[in-house]
């Protein structure tokens, strides 16, 4: 990861995510081609409007869905708030 998003390291929603779920994803797309170089970094959790209002507020401001999980009609469906760089 790009030394300036080193920072994410004293991220607390970034930690509370890892202390609760023991991952984070990290993944690097693009580069194919020439085309920029860019990562994605995921913390897992569910999709409560409070859980995505505090993601967003430490830069996590995506959610994508897991595939078992229902349509998101429900409040509590389960994914990675993400941030791209």
């Amino acid at each position: 990861m790009p030394r300036e998003n080193w920072n994410y390291g004293n991220n607390s929603f970034l930690l509370h995510g890892y202390y609760n779920y023991r991952y984070l994803v990290l993944a690097r797309i693009g580069g194919d081609g020439g085309s920029r170089i860019r990562y994605i970094l995921g913390v897992p959790g569910h999709y409560y409007s409070n859980e995505k209002y505090m993601a967003s507020m430490f830069g996590f401001p995506h959610f994508v869905l897991s595939k078992n999980s229902r349509p998101r009609t429900a409040a509590s469906d389960t994914g990675i708030q993400i941030s791209v760089y």
